[in-house]
C-alpha cells in the first residue's frame, strides 16, 4: 500500500490547532469574497462571525481530541470533537435561523456550513495521521 509521509505527526497538538485555523482563515478569504458581492458589507460580517465561531469550535475540538487521543481514547476523541465542532457552531446558526437576525439574511447558515466542512476535512486528516503513526510505532508480531 502507498503511504505518504506527512510529517503532521511532528507538529504536536498547537501545530494542529494552528492548522485547523489556517484552513477556517482560507476558506473565509473565498466566502468573504462571495459575501461581498451577494450582500455587501452585511455578507462579510456574516461570514466572519461564522469564521470567528467555528475557529473557536474548531481549536478547541482539535485541542481536546489530541488530549484524548494520547490518552488512548480515539472513540470518544472523535465523538467529542464531532459533538463540539458541529453542535455548537449548528446551534447557534440555527439560533439566528430563527430569530431572522441580520446575520440570518446575510447567510450565515452557508458560511458556517463551509468552515465546517473545512474543519471537518482538516481534523479528519489530522486524525488518520496520528493514527497512523500510533500504529506505525507499534511493533508488529510476526
Amino acid at each position: 500500500m502507498f503511504r505518504v509521509k506527512t510529517g503532521v505527526a511532528q507538529l504536536g497538538s498547537w501545530g494542529r490547532v494552528g492548522l485547523v485555523l489556517a484552513g477556517i482563515l482560507l476558506a473565509w478569504l473565498v466566502c468573504a469574497a462571495v459575501a461581498f458581492e451577494l450582500f455587501a458589507w452585511p455578507g462579510v460580517v456574516a461570514a466572519s462571525v461564522a469564521a470567528v465561531v467555528s475557529a473557536v469550535c474548531g481549536a478547541v475540538s482539535q485541542a481536546i481530541a489530541d488530549r484524548l487521543q494520547a490518552g488512548g481514547q480515539a472513540l470518544t476523541a472523535m465523538g467529542v470533537s464531532m459533538a463540539l465542532r458541529m453542535g455548537v457552531p449548528l446551534s447557534l446558526g440555527l439560533f439566528w435561523q430563527m430569530r431572522g437576525s441580520p446575520l440570518a439574511e446575510a447567510g450565515v447558515l452557508y458560511y458556517l456550513l463551509v468552515y465546517y466542512l473545512m474543519t471537518l476535512a482538516i481534523e479528519t486528516l489530522l486524525a488518520v495521521d496520528q493514527l497512523w503513526t500510533a500504529d506505525r510505532s507499534k511493533p508488529h508480531k510476526p
